[in-house]
């Protein structure tokens, strides 16, 4: 027999089976977090699904600065807009173009654009996945602002190989500013009507 803390003997065969009863009863929650992971880790194995965030490159400043409603010199709060969802982006600004409110399985990428302003230099926006609850943390991406973005967009993606289907269920993506959770959306996927 060993001792514990506190000087308790502890019986090694009762901590084994109370462990054991522990993992029974976790075993079904483990069991189909797996299985939505493993679904969604195999399309990534075989490069088939991608995690990206697309940043467009910072114009250079107007040559007289923009109207605003704040007096000069007042500083503005570094702003990440509601997550827009969208099937298509336009490439040179990452705006979406193609706005949705659910996807359907049939879609070759989700993406997730958020309007962003005043974000100063080295800001980090990451988005962490998930799908019904379960972190896809294979997929998390993230994009580090270099020069001062005064505004425009960011979108974070999901995309598929065109032979694969997405899964059923609820997708998550929550953004985050230098690691603090700033925005959080979830949408559907269904299958196609």
């Amino acid at each position: 027999m060993t001792r514990g803390m506190r000087g308790s003997p502890v019986r090694p065969t009762r901590r084994l089976k109370r462990h054991r009863h522990d993992a029974v009863q976790l075993l079904p929650h483990l069991l189909l977090a797996t299985l939505a992971c493993i679904a969604l880790a195999a399309c990534m194995d075989q490069g088939e699904v991608q995690s990206v965030a697309t940043v467009p490159a910072p114009q250079p400043p107007e040559s007289s600065p923009p109207a605003t409603a704040e007096p000069p010199g007042s500083p503005v709060p570094p702003t990440v807009g509601e997550i827009i969802w969208a099937l298509a982006i336009d490439p040179a600004t990452a705006e979406p173009t193609e706005s949705v409110s659910a996807f359907t399985t049939d879609a070759l990428a989700l993406y997730a654009a958020v309007p962003i302003a005043s974000l100063p230099p080295q800001t980090v926006l990451a988005a962490e996945w998930s799908y019904n609850n379960t972190p896809l943390e294979a997929f998390a991406s993230s994009v580090v602002i270099s020069d001062l973005y005064s505004d425009g967009w960011v979108a974070f993606s999901l995309t598929r190989a065109p032979e694969e289907s997405w899964p059923t269920g609820t997708y998550t993506v929550e953004i985050l500013m230098n690691g603090q959770a700033v925005r959080s959306a979830t949408v559907q996927m269904t299958a196609p009507s």
